[in-house]
């Protein structure tokens, strides 16, 4: 079992990464990012204290195998979503469809909404290793997509990167959720949604890194 890394921020959030310092989100507290991590099948260790959090395998991910070499993940959890996810992925990790289960109905993921950059990044980390032993190079360079809609994580986005002196336009419309794709420190693109749980018809307003360091609102048509 993998073990994920908490680390504590200096804005009050922490931070999950892999043991290669990869970001995978921020969360309010310590307890937010391990019940993440527990939910996906993961381990975590906090950096601070080292106290490792071990989670109840009855409620670890199901993972199946195919003969060409892609897979299915069932019972992902996405934090702020309701219900679990099933994903299935082609060999090199690659996102080919989702459902989302609630109860006993599932429904579609919508394609490149959220939840879907989400989920394609979960295959990357059960592709199998490479004859060399390490994972792909697709994968190392990939870029990292978070989805976050807790309130500290929308306020610490509007204090930071979407400060009136980083705007090339604005303002910035309400939006109670959000995509995160890059780096948190200086992300690429940032896709604000009004509501704190996209549907699969909302339109976000997207926020792109310019070459001068301020980011251009559009909305996505």
């Amino acid at each position: 079992m993998e073990t994920l890394f908490i680390t504590k921020r200096s804005d009050g959030l922490v931070s999950l990464s892999d043991a290669n310092g990869f970001h995978l989100g921020s969360f309010s507290n310590a307890e937010q990012a391990a019940k993440w991590a527990r939910d996906n099948g993961y381990r975590t260790q906090d950096r601070t204290t080292g106290k490792i959090v071990w989670r109840n395998p009855s409620a670890e991910i199901q993972l199946s195998r195919f003969p060409d070499g892609g897979f299915v993940i069932h019972k992902i959890s996405v934090d702020g979503a309701s219900g679990r996810f099933s994903a299935w992925f082609d060999a090199t990790g690659k996102l080919l469809d989702a459902e989302q289960l609630i109860g006993n109905r599932s429904r579609p993921v919508k394609r490149n909404g959220p939840i879907w950059e989400i989920l394609k990044t979960v295959g990357g980390r059960h592709t199998a290793r490479n004859p060399a032993g390490d994972y792909p190079s697709r994968l190392r360079s990939s870029v990292r997509q978070t989805f976050l809609n807790d309130a500290d994580d929308v306020k610490w986005l509007r204090e930071t990167h979407l400060k009136d002196k980083n705007l090339n336009n604005g303002p910035v419309p309400p939006f109670k959720s959000f995509v995160l794709i890059g780096n948190e420190d200086s992300p690429n693109e940032l896709l604000l949604y009004r509501e704190k749980h996209p549907t699969v018809d909302d339109k976000p307003t997207r926020a792109t890194l310019m070459d001068n360091g301020h980011y251009s609102l559009a909305k996505v048509i």
